[in-house]
């Protein structure tokens, strides 16, 4: 039955990703996750959702954690691109914040 759950959670979860529901994919992917903590692309679009309503530390850390456990090469290329854009962006946010501080 565990099993069942996760995939219709996580079709649900990139149903609603790919339909804009961006909140509502947070919710079902994050529900499929907390059953089974392995499921890659999941975890992988659960980053990207993140990503996209604004909450790049919990993309970071969901793209991170892809690159650290997945075995998947073509996953862990997503993710990759993913991270590096997540760093890019937070980088030049810091770099902004640190320029307005001194001023």
């Amino acid at each position: 039955m565990e099993n069942r759950d996760t995939v219709q959670l996580i079709f649900l979860g990139l149903t609603a990703y790919q339909g804009g529901k961006l909140h509502d994919a947070i919710d079902y992917l994050t529900k499929a996750l907390d059953i089974k903590k392995d499921e890659w692309e999941a975890r992988l679009y659960l980053g990207m959702a993140y990503y996209r309503t604004g909450q790049r530390k919990q993309a970071k850390f969901q793209f991170q954690s892809v690159l650290d456990w997945c075995q998947n090469q073509e996953i862990r290329k997503m993710a990759k691109v993913a991270l590096d854009a997540v760093n890019l962006e937070l980088s030049q946010q810091q770099r902004g914040t640190s320029s307005f501080h001194e001023m």
